[in-house]
């Protein structure tokens, strides 16, 4: 059954065929507390604001009568859910949980009559203020509470004694909404009707309707004098119009400044009839409630239609809005609203708002998407680049439009994914959880949006060691140890040596404000313990390290410990190559050296032939050196005739023959090279062929070494000086045996050694005679014969 078909207290819609309610409408007789804005009959609240359904629930609006210490906080209900016959209701209520037939607290009646009708419960709650002090009263009446919103009170008559708390909260709520469907031209809410009843001329109290978009002429019905003219702007307010048909007059001559700014108050020794009619308070009442607990009816944010800049208003100042994000966050103090040049001069200029707002009672907090965060300290305060001794306070009515929120602290959470530490007036972006956790900070924290810190300068980043940035905004990626950072490319970082490795974002800007240094390819722990090359696979550790270079640089041991480990043996025989391939490097004595050939590589004989490949700035820490020719190899200049022969890895020496190198059994050819190719060798004297290998004594002659000991080395005239190291050449001819007594020239000469000594024997026979045979006979070069003294012949 709707609404319309029965005359009972039940059925609402009788009620507003016929009746207005007027309880307490006449006199206000004490002083009211300051209004936080400026009242206005023509925009008594904003459709927003009046349809805000879900600014509190069924807890918040008990906790809010305990809090104003209303009689009301202990009192129980039954939930009836409407009438029987209100079949529509009763579905209503069932369709948001109400517990229908039970004994339920008064805000709990408040919460589900808001939710099914739409209403904002703090109209609710200032209309019953307004109507029966009922919200602040401790010990309420039993009438008080019957009659909780004047529903079904009448201008002039009584008001109905069979009604009752649900009764009067479930109808009032209903009957504004239904005023406000109405005002706004919806005649099929709830039920279909084609008219409203106060969409037409009632000459006791208004001429030509209440409908919103027009000028409304209100009339004292006890005088009949037209007190007041109105432009009725919005739905709402002709809701509450056609719910109580009286307008605030304002009564210059009263001896009670207004506390709304620009009027003064009605004062109750007025006559009661005249030419201005009796005072009524209602409207002002319920903006006046409403605005002290729960901030404006209507917009506190304003501008001109000619100035752009937005203020907040907010008892009688006006406070500039510089921030656009700002103003995005404080959207509840709004909707924004156009005012005249000369209402928005009428405010006195105060402070540009910032992010922190004070309440009267001393609470300071950070606004930030539509919430509230209360500082905790002036300590706080001051690292969010705020003070203490400059605050902004705002009315608690105003600020209990923000929502509220857990305290602030010192760690920013944003929606965007970024991570801050605030600190000093300054935003420190965090890498992650666990650089913060290292850095000593364990404080919890809040999402909020980012922009609520643009006003704040970023500081220097909290990072942890051994992880990789990512720039957001260049794509560049760095290297962390020690606090300090350093590129790596796009092809390193694509590598073996940093897939392991942990990646997070930060912002240029925070990057920038890291030191930089650029990673070596050698490194080494803080204890100075352990070397290492950075492959591409990993960090390979050396105990050669003085083969490598000189120098090492520091990682920390959590960089290290970052770093996966090579353990494939490439760096053991020092050869490296880039990732990109090309040219082959022999790592010796602290220097990389190019090798032009493969003979050349093949030389080092490491088996398995193994090649570390490095990274650029890895090949890039070792100096480079010159060219690595096997030992063996005749190299000369263009510009010289000197023929130099590589005696090992890093020495070489000039020849004044060919015979030498022919004598070690070596290939004649010539390299040409370039004179850094040749000072980057060690020059030792000319070139002999004595050598020693290891601890023993050689002579070369014609592709064979023969060994000379100690104790012979008499019979031929030499001292042990007389040998240098072979070097390489050790590995490349071979030996031959021991040198023999005999020495046989190419010249067909045979000679006997001794005394220090060579004896030409001048015939065969005598060379028989005197024991010679091909065991103790050795074929000789001329350059081993000019070594040796000549003696006399033996005949």
């Amino acid at each position: 059954m709707n609404r319309l078909n029965a005359l009972t207290i039940n059925n609402k819609y009788t009620k507003i065929m016929f009746v207005f309610a007027f309880i307490l409408v006449a006199m206000l007789f004490i002083q009211s507390p300051k209004a936080y804005a400026v009242y206005d009959g023509s925009r008594l609240i904003d459709n927003a604001v009046f349809l805000d359904a879900n600014t509190m629930n069924a807890n918040q609006i008990q906790q809010f009568l305990v809090d104003k210490g209303a009689g009301l906080a202990s009192r129980t209900f039954v939930l009836t859910c409407g009438a029987p016959n209100e079949t529509t209701t009763m579905q209503a209520y069932a369709s948001v949980g109400a517990p229908c037939g039970q004994t339920v607290q008064a805000s709990s009646i408040i919460y589900y009559a808001a939710q099914i009708y739409g209403v904002n419960p703090r109209v609710i709650l200032a209309t019953m203020q307004k109507e029966q002090s009922l919200t602040t009263a401790a010990n309420p009446t039993d009438w008080q509470i019957s009659q909780a919103m004047g529903y079904a009170c009448p201008t002039t008559g009584s008001c109905s004694s069979s009604s009752n708390f649900f009764y009067q909260i479930d109808n009032g709520t209903w009957v504004l909404r239904f005023h406000y469907e109405r005002a706004r031209g919806n005649f099929n809410w709830w039920f279909t009707s084609t008219s409203w009843t106060c969409g037409s001329s009632k000459p006791s109290y208004y001429v030509p309707n209440l409908y919103p978009g027009q000028n409304v002429t209100f009339i004292d019905p006890y005088s009949g004098a037209q007190y007041a003219n109105v432009f009725i702007q919005n739905a709402a307010t002709s809701a509450f119009y056609c719910y109580t048909p009286h307008v605030f007059n304002n009564h210059t001559n009263s001896p009670h400044p207004d506390e709304l700014s620009g009027s003064s108050r009605c004062y109750p020794s007025l006559p009661a009839s005249g030419s201005q009619g009796r005072c009524y308070t209602g409207s002002y009442n319920f903006v006046l409630w409403f605005e002290k607990w729960f901030g404006p009816t209507v917009g506190a944010l304003v501008r001109t239609i000619d100035n752009p800049t937005v203020y907040l208003i907010d008892d009688g100042k006006k406070y500039p809005i510089a921030d656009v994000t700002l103003l995005s966050d404080v959207t509840p103090f709004g909707p924004l609203r156009f005012i005249t040049d000369a209402e928005i001069n009428s405010y006195t200029t105060s402070t540009v708002l910032s992010r922190m707002f004070g309440s009267v009672g001393g609470t300071l907090y950070f606004v930030n998407a539509g919430m509230k965060l209360p500082f905790t300290s002036c300590a706080q305060v001051a690292h969010y680049g705020f003070s203490c001794s400059q605050v902004t306070y705002l009315s608690d009515g105003l600020l209990s439009t923000l929502s509220n929120a857990p305290a602030l602290t010192q760690v920013y959470k944003t929606t965007s994914g970024k991570t801050f530490y605030i600190e000093n007036g300054q935003k420190r972006e965090v890498y992650d959880q666990q650089a913060l956790t290292e850095s000593g900070v364990s404080q919890y924290a809040n999402m909020l949006l980012e922009h609520g810190l643009n006003f704040m300068a970023y500081g220097t980043p909290i990072v942890r060691d051994g992880t990789l940035i990512a720039n957001r905004q260049t794509g560049g990626t760095l290297f962390v140890n020690q606090g300090a950072v350093s590129t790596i490319s796009a092809t390193n970082k694509a590598s073996g040596l940093f897939n392991t490795v942990i990646q997070n974002n930060l912002d240029d800007v925070s990057v920038q404000k890291l030191p930089t240094f650029n990673l070596s390819g050698l490194v080494k722990n803080v204890s100075s313990t352990n070397y290492y090359v950075l492959t591409q696979l990993g960090k390979a550790q050396i105990t050669n390290n003085t083969e490598w270079a000189s120098t090492y640089m520091t990682l920390s041991n959590t960089t290290l410990a970052a770093i996966p480990n090579d353990l494939s043996g490439n760096v053991d025989g020092r050869l490296v190559i880039g990732m990109a391939g090309g040219t082959v490097y022999y790592v010796n004595t602290q220097t990389k050296r190019p090798i032009p050939s493969w003979d050349d590589l093949l030389s080092i004989n490491i088996v398995p032939l193994k090649i570390a490949s490095l990274p650029d700035f890895s090949l890039n820490s070792i100096a480079t050196g010159g060219l690595f020719f096997k030992a063996s190899s005749l190299l000369k200049t263009s510009d010289s005739a000197t023929v130099y022969l590589v005696r090992s890895n890093n020495e070489l020496s000039p020849i004044t023959s060919f015979i030498v190198p022919n004598d070690f059994g070596l290939y004649l050819g010539v390299r040409t090279v370039s004179a850094a190719n040749i000072t980057a060798y060690t020059q030792l004297p000319v070139m002999q062929n004595k050598i020693k290998c290891g601890i023993d004594n050689y002579v070369a002659n014609y592709g064979g070494l023969y060994k000379v000991v100690d104790a012979e080395l008499a019979r031929y005239g030499w001292t042990t000086t007389d040998f240098t190291s072979g070097g390489g050449l050790c590995n490349i001819t071979p030996v031959g045996g021991n040198l023999g007594t005999f020495l046989l020239s190419g010249h067909g000469t045979i000679y006997l050694a001794e005394g220090g000594v060579k004896k030409p024997i001048t015939s065969y026979a005598k060379y028989l005679n005197l024991g010679g045979s091909s065991l103790n006979t050795t074929y000789v070069s001329d350059i081993t014969l000019s070594s040796i003294a000549t003696g006399p012949n033996l005949n």
